[in-house]
């Protein structure tokens, strides 16, 4: 994640559609997994549908940060 976080991610996208500037790579902000489904790989499978989208779209990157669930711990 940039400094400025998922405000500057924002802001950026934005820039970018405004300037029509061509995008470099997209930018996963945020999955978020019911409790009750928690250990089952979700994440890891959202971010590989994800993954998939993006070369879909001929881009190399997807900026996707990760939180361990405990993290706060």
């Amino acid at each position: 994640m940039p400094p400025g976080g998922v405000d500057a991610v924002l802001e950026n996208g934005a820039a970018t559609v405004e300037t029509g500037a061509e995008p470099t790579a997209p930018a996963a902000l945020m999955i978020v997994v019911a409790p009750g489904r928690l250990g089952r790989g979700l994440s890891a499978a959202c971010i590989e549908v994800m993954r998939g989208k993006v070369a879909d779209h001929g881009l190399a990157s997807l900026v996707a940060p990760v939180r361990p669930t405990e993290k706060h711990r």
